[in-house]
């Protein structure tokens, strides 16, 4: 709750969150995080993370409504989940959807009638990545770039917390070109501009699809 207030204070417009709970059952807490996250939006700031690598065929899989844990679990939070280059759901990638009964205040989504998600979808992987000597073994697949005396840069290492900074990138180019928009705005800009993946309009593995950086700095440009 810090963190958040912080943000706020600092004048923060976007958040990239790579933190997410799940396995465990949070009972009425995560009403008080969601609460926290409206604020949030409501005080300017969009929050987007990666979806989760909990997917189906993860070895750390879990239960489909599950996979994608709070706070990506939040309406008004961007989730990201992962394609490869050839625009196919990554396996490792956390689906959707997300529901929210039981829970005082909040329940506006119960099993009958779930949230969509993720929000989107980004490419996490493909990016060079700096591993402190010590903390990650290079694994089979990956590549060493060059090295450091306390580091080495790699390409390899892939996961939705590298699509959830991908699409928070996209988030700070629109507002760049259009600072006068809301982070409700924001999200609906991304996901109006994205291309559509997976079977027509908005689905549980890849949201309202790839995000398309271009296409939503063009619409942020041309929303007055």
């Amino acid at each position: 709750m810090r963190c958040l207030e912080y943000l706020l204070l600092q004048g923060a417009e976007v958040v990239s969150m790579s933190y997410m709970a799940v396995g465990r059952d949070l009972g009425q807490t995560r009403g008080l995080f969601r609460n926290a996250f409206e604020h949030l939006s409501l005080g300017g700031v969009l929050a987007v993370g990666g979806a989760g690598n909990y997917g189906p065929q993860s070895r750390r899989a879990l239960p489909k409504g599950k996979q994608i844990g709070l706070p990506k679990d939040i309406p008004c939070v961007l989730a990201v989940s992962g394609v490869d280059r050839g625009r196919k759901l990554l396996p490792f990638s956390s689906e959707g959807p997300c529901f929210w009964e039981g829970v005082r205040f909040f329940s506006d989504h119960p099993q009958a009638d779930p949230l969509s998600k993720p929000d989107l979808c980004a490419f996490p992987t493909g990016y060079p990545v700096w591993n402190v000597t010590g903390s990650h073994r290079i694994r089979s697949g990956w590549e060493e770039i060059s090295r450091a005396p306390e580091a080495s840069l790699v390409m390899g290492p892939a996961g939705n917390s590298f699509s959830g900074p991908h699409a928070a990138g996209v988030a700070a180019l629109v507002l760049s070109a259009n600072p006068t928009i809301n982070p409700w705005e924001v999200g609906q800009i991304i996901s109006e501009t994205a291309r559509d993946l997976g079977p027509p309009g908005r689905d549980e593995k890849f949201g309202a699809g790839l995000i398309d950086a271009w296409a939503a700095v063009r619409a942020a440009r041309e929303r007055n």
